[in-house]
């Protein structure tokens, strides 16, 4: 084989290996996002039950608000909805 066929073919392997390596860093980002954004909606959920003294569709005699509802929300820095 000539050395500049194995020079292409050692470029598109690595060209590959390079699209592997970038898919999977993309993929980690997406979990590692998904994973904080369920810890804080979560993280929130508990301050409100904590706050009002009752969980969500629970009632009680103390009435120290309400909850309105929820709306998906834009994180300042992350993408996520809660």
């Amino acid at each position: 084989m000539r050395p500049y066929v194995r020079h292409i073919r050692r470029q598109q392997s690595s060209n590959t290996e390079g699209e592997a390596r970038e898919v999977v860093e993309d993929q980690r980002e997406a979990l590692a996002r998904e994973g904080t954004r369920r810890m804080l909606c979560q993280a929130l959920s508990e301050e409100v039950d904590a706050y009002l003294g009752r969980g969500r569709y629970e009632r009680t005699g103390i009435y120290r608000g309400y909850r309105n509802g929820s709306t998906p929300v834009m994180l300042p820095a992350d993408s996520a909805h809660c």
